[in-house]
């Protein structure tokens, strides 16, 4: 790399930013020494939007498994954001990997932005015939539903019931009530959980799927486990 910014004209700012690219690997504080060489806008954006996304996965509990390389570089030129790869103990290549792609999708005539990511099923299977132990699970619990317009709850509870053992989805499409009450009801699952914008139960209500019977849940209760046999158990509105 030396070498290449040696035979060509390129500014001594780029030139320390684009040096210390490789060296920028490693937790959250690779951002903090990133900020101390980046001269330019559009860098520190990049950078504000990294760790936007990082406060939102220490919600969700996973920090502790994550390793941001600011000197990754992919081959795929439509890319315009975060890329990321999933890897799994003792397989030396990624199970899944993905990224934020902005303008693809108007190249087939339809302009939106965009994230995604595709699984290595082959790499998937490998791992897996190392882990015996593991099933698939069939099992449908919650559909999170959220009517705030801050997010941060929503996940800290679909944290918080996947820690318990349970199966938790959000509903990040927007649909209303009802249209998210029959999502849940045609994928099988067995109640939805609605994290509510008043003071009701504290902001969460259940709604068992199979009578719509509604039940409040209060703070303590999503702290317990065996919030699913409550649920159940109980009579809920009359």
């Amino acid at each position: 790399m030396a070498k290449i910014l040696a035979d060509n004209s390129v500014p001594e700012a780029s030139r320390r930013e684009i040096s210390a690219l490789p060296r920028l690997f490693g937790g959250r504080e690779v951002l903090d020494e990133a900020r101390r060489v980046v001269t330019n806008s559009r860098s520190s954006a990049a950078l504000d939007n990294l760790c936007q996304v990082l406060d939102i996965l220490e919600i969700h509990g996973v920090s502790d498994h994550l390793t941001i390389d600011l000197g990754e570089t992919r081959g795929l030129e439509y890319h315009t954001g975060i890329t990321f790869e999933g890897f799994v103990p003792g397989l030396g290549e990624p199970v899944c990997s993905g990224g934020r792609y902005d303008n693809l999708t108007a190249r087939y005539g339809f302009q939106a932005p965009a994230t995604g990511f595709t699984f290595n099923v082959l790499s998937l299977l490998q791992a897996l015939e190392r882990r015996p132990e593991l099933e698939a699970s069939t099992a449908r619990d919650f559909l999170l539903f959220n009517r705030r317009d801050d997010r941060r709850e929503v996940l800290e509870v679909a944290h918080l019931l996947r820690t318990q053992g349970y199966t938790a989805a959000r509903d990040i499409i927007r649909r209303e009530y009802a249209s998210s009450l029959e999502y849940a009801r045609r994928m099988n699952i067995r109640c939805m959980l609605v994290i509510s914008d008043d003071s009701v139960a504290g902001g969460c209500l259940a709604v068992r799927i199979r009578d719509g019977r509604t039940i409040p849940v209060s703070r303590e209760q999503l702290q317990q486990n065996g919030l699913m046999k409550f649920i159940e158990e109980s009579r809920g509105d009359e």
